[in-house]
Order: structure tokens, then sequence, then C-alpha cells
């Protein structure tokens, strides 16, 4: 279950942290190379310092393992590699069409509109674009983070069976 978990949390940081992460997942654009997932990496840390008050073995070890990137390769290869990736992803565009596109626009009018936001809009991009679909925010948000959990699932999956 844990590289379950690591594997959402890879498509995740390519989605909110790379140029064209939809694009990498979807194989249109390469993968990043160590200097790429390096920078993913720093800009996903918080950018102030902070003190630890106490130290835990689990909790180090936790952030020990998301500075290396080449476990993220590994995960990558535990995935079926970026072909495995891109045909968890291609599958998934197919069998929920709908959720697929409030998850596009998701990332087109929300994700990307970060920053951007002006509190005197005529409302929060995310409400906007659900007022739009007919949906409720909730329902949008959850769409748009359940399709990377099934892209991450798929392919652990897909993985699993090509070792037996």
């Amino acid at each position: 279950m844990r590289d379950y978990k690591a594997a959402v949390r890879l498509l995740e940081l390519l989605l909110r942290f790379h140029p064209c992460g939809l694009g990498v997942i979807l194989g249109t654009y390469p993968p990043p190379d160590a200097e790429a997932w390096d920078e993913m990496l720093a800009l996903s840390r918080p950018s102030c310092e902070y003190v630890r008050v106490g130290h835990s073995p689990t909790h180090d070890k936790m952030l020990e393992s998301l500075v290396r990137t080449d476990e993220l390769d590994t995960l990558v290869t535990e995935m079926g590699g970026w072909d495995g990736i891109k045909s968890a992803a291609l599958s998934t565009r197919i069998e929920y069409p709908v959720w697929w596109t409030h998850f596009v626009k998701y990332l087109d009018r929300v994700d990307g509109a970060r920053g951007n936001y002006n509190s005197s809009d005529e409302g929060a991009p995310r409400t906007l674009l659900a007022a739009e679909l007919g949906i409720d925010a909730q329902t949008l948000t959850e769409h748009r983070y359940k399709i990377p959990a099934i892209i991450a699932r798929k392919a652990m999956n897909g993985f699993q069976k090509a070792l037996l």
C-alpha cells in the first residue's frame, strides 16, 4: 500500500510542479530527468526554515525518502515505467470520460489560476468552474484528486501483473 500512496504522490508532484505534468503522464512530453525531479522536489517543500522540536525515527525516515530522486525513478519503474503510466492514464481517460474532463479543466482553470486569483473577481475559479459544469465544487474537487489515484492504482496493478 505504501507504494500506491507514493505513486499518487509522484503523480501529484508532476501535476503540481512540472510545467507540462499532464503531458508527461500522457507521454506527449519527455519525462523529467534527475535535475527536473530535484527542482520539483525543492518547489514542493516549504520555502521557510523551521525548527524541529523533537525527532521521530519514523518521521525522519519518511523525510529522507522524499529527498532521493533515485527513489522516484524506482517508483516509476514499479508503475510499469513511463509506458505503464501512459497506458494507465489513457485507460482512465476512456473509462471515466466525464471525470477526466473535470480533472483536466480543474488543472487548467483552478490549479493553473493559483496566484492569479483576485478576491474581487466574480468568484473563486473552482466555484465558477463547478457552476459551468453543472456540479458542486466538492464533486469537482473529488474528481480532480480521484483521477491521479486511479492512474496510480492501474499503473501499480499493471506492473504487479507483469511480475506473475
